[in-house]
């Protein structure tokens, strides 16, 4: 079971489930995301062609009703579940139930550089009191060459006597890293995720994804056009995918 949480809304909580679930799908392993949260908003995803037969949005007044669903299906030992936790008050309540769940669990914390949601991100390490198994996301990096820079409040810098803006940041040895990347947006844009947008450049090469384009377009300039747009978007959009697939190799060695 893989659970994003942290008692500070707008840090990635949902960007991070809907990546570890595109890594799942990768491995061709089956999932489950569960989205529990106070607002009921509906999944953002719903046109993804892997996410939208898996996902289930609850309000946290039905968290009991997710949690029994949880536990029924975890009788099958080959579901992976992802739970999405949305921040708030509630956050404290749903770690503690999950707790109890006896099942292998790895938590996640997303966060950005901001200096107060960094507080907020060990605030959540505390409640989970899970260090082994708990994972620090690092969320909006521009470039992974800076990001010890970008990230100084979490890191600390010796050279200018800063430090820390917690201990845990030195004691968990788990990091995993979100770049900033505006390909996320265009796949929330047409309610898919990056992997969507990947998939499309896959079994084609360049030189054939322009014939195909072309016999399919049947001499219509404009179609010709916006499939070869899509395919360079899909192109780029899978070179972001494998940078992520690398950032995330840790969460699946262990």
């Amino acid at each position: 079971m893989y659970i994003t949480a942290n008692s500070k809304g707008g840090v990635g909580k949902s960007t991070a489930s809907v990546i570890i679930a595109c890594l799942l799908q990768q491995q061709e392993k089956k999932f489950r995301v569960i989205e529990l949260d106070s607002s009921n908003q509906s999944f953002q995803f719903q046109d993804s062609f892997f996410l939208k037969d898996n996902t289930q949005t609850f309000k946290i007044d039905e968290k009991d009703e997710a949690i029994g669903d949880m536990l029924f299906d975890l009788m099958d030992q080959n579901i992976d579940y992802v739970v999405d936790i949305g921040g708030g008050l509630d956050t404290n309540i749903i770690v503690e139930e999950l707790k109890t769940i006896d099942v292998p669990k790895k938590w996640l914390i997303p966060t950005t550089s901001i200096k107060k949601y960094l507080q907020n991100a060990s605030n959540t390490f505390d409640l989970i009191d899970d260090p082994k198994n708990t994972y620090f996301i690092l969320n909006q990096y521009s470039k992974i060459e800076k990001l010890k820079d970008e990230f100084l409040y979490f890191f600390g810098d010796k050279n200018f006597g800063i430090e820390p803006v917690s201990q845990n940041f030195t004691k968990c040895k788990n990091i995993l890293m979100i770049p900033h990347n505006n390909y996320f947006q265009i796949s929330e844009d047409e309610n898919k995720t990056i992997l969507d947008l990947a998939m499309i450049s896959h079994s084609l090469g360049e030189a054939d994804a322009r014939t195909k384009f072309m016999k399919a377009a049947k001499g219509q300039k404009e179609i010709f056009k916006k499939m070869y747009q899509n395919y360079r978007v899909s192109l780029a959009a899978n070179d972001v995918f494998k940078e992520i697939e690398n950032n995330f190799k840790p969460l699946f060695e262990k």
